[in-house]
């Protein structure tokens, strides 16, 4: 399974007690559906995004500089206890729902550092 696939948001929830936050469900086709938390009233349904899932190391991209902090790497978060398995981000690759595009982005996939002593 790739990192990072081009998908199209179905669903978005409300988040009980944020102002600024919402839950919204996206279908990546082979890729699966998964949900994130997102900025509200940023996406509406049917809208093309890519989405960035767990251990996926994202280079430097103008708009996800809130990355830096987690040194680029996704990870499974909850916000207001609502889980967020990806990162939403704008549709900016070219490809059709379902294509995976971590090459086209340059994005890697994390792996575990193997410790000295199992080497």
């Amino acid at each position: 399974m790739g990192t990072s696939y081009i998908g199209m948001i179905t669903e978005i929830f409300p988040i009980e007690l944020a102002d600024r936050l919402e839950s919204a469900v996206v279908v990546c086709g082979k890729g699966g559906k998964w949900q994130g938390v997102v900025e509200k009233g940023r996406w509406q349904l049917g809208e093309m995004c890519v989405v960035f899932l767990q251990d996926a190391i994202i280079p430097d991209i103008p708009g996800l500089r809130f990355m830096d902090k987690s040194k680029r790497r996704v990870k499974m978060a909850r916000f207001r206890g609502v889980i967020s398995e990806c990162v939403i981000f704008d549709c900016i690759a070219k490809g059709h729902i379902g294509d995976e595009v971590s090459e086209q982005l340059g994005v890697t996939k994390y792996e575990k550092p193997i410790p000295a002593h199992r080497r």
